[in-house]
């Protein structure tokens, strides 16, 4: 699977039970981070969700369109300049579990800012 920015591509027809599912569990898409300040890259798969836990989750494939949908129209966020590529997502999940070489600079879970401001209130 090529590389793509997350503005690209199709467009994606609303899914509202899924919306309903995305919001009722509280997930975000599992975008990963790497590099130094000025120059941070995100990259995602384009399928994972996170829970407020951290953890990463594979939802359906309904609720996975419906979440590129969603970040792509900015529900969390600028999120547009997000890399979609299955690979490097793998490769800094798993640096970010231990699991992998460390092959990025400075990596982490990205968070959207109201999700990171009630992270910070608990």
């Amino acid at each position: 699977m090529r590389e793509r920015l997350l503005a690209g591509g199709q467009p994606i027809k609303a899914r509202p039970e899924a919306r309903e599912v995305i919001l009722a569990g509280n997930y975000v898409p599992d975008i990963l981070q790497h590099g130094q300040n000025g120059r941070r890259t995100l990259i995602w798969d384009g399928m994972s969700a996170r829970g407020k836990d951290g953890k990463p989750h594979i939802l359906s494939t309904p609720v996975q369109s419906e979440l590129r949908r969603l970040a792509r129209d900015g529900e969390w966020g600028d999120v547009g300049q997000t890399v979609i590529s299955f690979f490097r997502y793998g490769q800094i999940r798993d640096q970010i579990e231990g699991r992998g070489a460390k092959a990025f600079l400075d990596v982490g879970l990205w968070w959207p800012d109201r999700v990171a401001r009630e992270k910070a209130k608990r």
